[in-house]
């Protein structure tokens, strides 16, 4: 969890290092979260194919039928993925693919994916609306138009920097 609020608030590096000790407490990969979040801090940061390994793992945990074609469809020595793997992506009910758009320089496809996931889903998934990289977009018609469908109008993001002291 403290990873996650750190990811959160744009402390990424103290996220990856309270995930990294929480993956190495897991083993067996039985929190697909850690791996996934750590997926996540690892394509903020540098997009070196780790974060694709640790995307299929946590995938393998909780969304075990995705493993194998986002495995097909994201290539082992990319570390963002392509496409075709964010298509796949986009069929979760998750901001998961807004954000790998996003970190792949593609804002447009984000914002269509946000209000796709916003007229699918009318309480919205509040959690991952926080992320750091979805930052840019939050002037946005669409964004604006979700934030209030979602009963998160007027609320805004507050991040703490490095007040606090890391792992």
């Amino acid at each position: 969890v403290a990873g996650y609020l750190a990811m959160h608030d744009d402390r990424v590096e103290a996220a990856i290092r309270y995930l990294d000790e929480g993956i190495r407490a897991d083993p067996e990969g039985r929190l697909g979260f850690l791996r996934f979040n750590r997926a996540v801090a690892q394509m903020m940061t540098d997009p070196d194919p780790v974060g694709r390994e640790l995307m299929l793992e946590a995938f393998g945990e909780f969304q075990p039928d995705l493993v194998e074609p986002l495995a097909r469809a994201w290539p082992p020595e990319r570390g963002l993925p392509p496409p075709e793997a964010i298509e796949l992506l986009a069929t979760l009910n998750s901001l998961v693919a807004a954000q790998m758009w996003m970190l792949s320089d593609r804002p447009e496809r984000a914002i269509e994916h946000i209000v796709t996931l916003r007229d699918r889903m009318p309480f919205g998934q509040t959690d991952d609306w926080w992320s750091p990289v979805l930052d840019p977009l939050r002037d946005d018609p669409g964004v604006v138009a979700t934030q209030e469908g979602w009963g998160l109008a007027g609320y805004e993001v507050r991040r703490t920097g490095d007040r606090e002291p890391t792992p």
